[in-house]
């Protein structure tokens, strides 16, 4: 799960939510910075959005968004709707995993079979060798394919984990330091339809997956001034 910092960019996970707040349009992370396109690359400019720095958005974001919906009320239903939405996809993960190694466990049977006539002496070598590489490497296939399932099974381990979400709650910081820029892309499409984003202000428009007690008097927005 963990990864080198310097080869995270949780930043891009706001690809397809940041829009524009002047215009309305999609904006695209060029560099570090999130940009308008009408801003950055249209002759006419005719849109006033300054770039943003895509990191300092990015924890503006997730922090508001962990200090929103994980507190002493919500902390048991948020983390029932985390493990709701990713059951399902863990399950059949597993039931892949569990295939892939009862796979592996029949070839390695299969490899023994052809292997022991060789060893009895009962053959020779050069009669079984061909098929044994055959298995071997049918083997080292499904191998791969196992080792990607327990893989996925720990991300979503990760983002269910109650434990580490209760930590979130008192640090909220602390989320970006130990998740993989899929992990937060997971967090921000379950809780996060949109940002828009101003020269001033962001506002944060959130999904439905939000628990109801903490939703705010504002249908469910957020509006936050740019630091």
């Amino acid at each position: 799960m963990l990864e080198p910092t310097g080869t995270r960019d949780h930043a891009r996970a706001l690809n397809g939510i940041a829009r524009c707040a002047q215009c309305g349009d999609a904006l695209l992370k060029i560099g570090p910075y999130y940009s308008c396109l009408k801003s950055a690359y249209s002759l006419e400019r005719n849109c006033s959005l300054q770039p943003v720095n895509g990191e300092k958005l990015i924890r503006l974001v997730v922090e508001r968004l962990i200090k929103r919906v994980i507190n002493d009320q919500t902390t048991s239903q948020l983390v029932t709707a985390i493990q709701d939405e990713f059951r399902d996809r863990s399950q059949r993960v597993q039931e892949n995993l569990d295939r892939t190694e009862a796979a592996i466990m029949d070839l390695n049977d299969m490899r023994e079979q052809g292997i022991h006539p060789a060893e009895q002496g009962d053959v020779a070598y050069s009669e079984v060798i061909d098929r044994v590489e055959e298995i071997e490497q049918q083997s080292l296939g499904l191998s791969y394919e196992a080792r990607l399932f327990r893989k996925e099974i720990d991300t979503y381990n990760f983002i269910t984990d109650e434990a580490r979400i209760k930590d979130n709650a008192q640090d909220p910081s602390t989320y970006l330091e130990g998740a993989t820029p899929e992990d937060t892309r997971d967090l921000l499409n379950l809780f996060v339809q949109s940002v828009d984003v101003g020269n001033d202000e962001i506002v944060i428009n959130y999904t439905n997956q939000v628990p109801r007690q903490a939703r705010s008097d504002q249908n469910n927005v957020d509006w936050l001034p740019l630091p």
